[in-house]
């Protein structure tokens, strides 16, 4: 706790699955309480601690309590928020085999590559771009209004540089898949990067999930960012198998936090057009001596 839960990289969810896990450590006058180490905190005061609600810390609890590793894993990589991993738990009653099938359902779900970006961020972005080029990340649906597309059939990966077709520098859209077998976006995040760097993309917005720890992201610190407040909704696209809720108006929020980066572009121009619904993060890049 106080080497982690008081820097800022961690999120709610995260401080809520550390002071869960702290609140159920030993209290004092059991017997076997190893001597010398301090007794375990309430959950009132583990939620203090760490600035989340109680509310939160007792969902924290109740994900340490099932003991499942692969639940654990993914509130503490910021892939499922710490309440809808105890939700998962509660609704199993207790039943750890139902409770492994509706995390895994989830999981598929979140993990599908079909999800659509908001309309009203890409109305956003249009404008923070001055138009979208292209599209290389495309769904089938054609939703980002670019000029051109490319989907997964078309295998943007292979293409040997993603340019406009008369050769100018592009301004790009990027909504990745995000499972990409385990591995996350990073192979698209430096794709782009290459292609900023060589010339052949002018500008490009990135919409990713928020996963500080991941090298991928890491490697985008030099970009300015724009940490959305809340989750954002993504619509289901075609094949994905949360399409069917989302047209019966079951249309809840993304289990993990996003984040907008923007590559070859200045804080000034997220901050111009999105400041309203996140802040915009820059890194300090000490200038060094020639």
């Amino acid at each position: 706790m106080s080497l982690n839960v008081h820097r800022r990289h961690l999120s709610t969810s995260q401080r809520a699955l550390a002071a869960g896990a702290l609140a159920r450590r030993q209290r004092g006058g059991v017997s076997g309480h190893p001597a010398g180490l301090p007794l375990a905190p309430t959950q009132a005061q583990a939620a203090r601690s760490a600035g989340v609600s109680e509310r939160l810390v007792r969902d924290g609890a109740a994900v340490i309590t099932h003991n499942d590793a692969e639940i654990i894993r993914a509130v503490a990589n910021g892939e499922l928020s710490v309440t809808a991993a105890a939700a998962t738990i509660r609704a199993s009653r207790s039943d750890r085999q139902a409770a492994a099938a509706l995390f895994l359902a989830h999981r598929r779900s979140s993990a599908s590559d079909s999800w659509l970006t908001p309309p009203w961020i890409l109305e956003r972005a249009t404008a923070c771009l001055g138009g979208i080029d292209g599209d290389v990340a495309a769904a089938p649906e054609h939703n980002v209004p670019a000029n051109w597309h490319i989907t997964a059939e078309d295998d943007a990966l292979a293409r040997p540089n993603w340019a406009n077709a008369d050769g100018s520098a592009s301004r790009l859209w990027v909504n990745p898949p995000y499972g990409v077998g385990g591995r996350g976006p990073g192979d698209w995040t430096r794709r782009v990067v290459s292609e900023w760097e060589s010339g052949t993309v002018a500008a490009a917005l990135l919409l990713l999930p928020a996963r500080p720890g991941a090298h991928w992201q890491q490697e985008l610190a030099r970009f300015p960012r724009l940490e959305f407040r809340g989750h954002l909704t993504f619509e289901p696209g075609e094949g994905n198998p949360a399409r069917a809720r989302w047209e019966t108006g079951n249309r809840s929020e993304a289990p993990f936090a996003s984040i907008l980066v923007g590559v070859g572009l200045e804080p000034s121009d997220l901050h111009g057009h999105f400041s309203d619904v996140g802040v915009v993060f820059t890194a300090f890049l000490p200038e060094t001596s020639a």
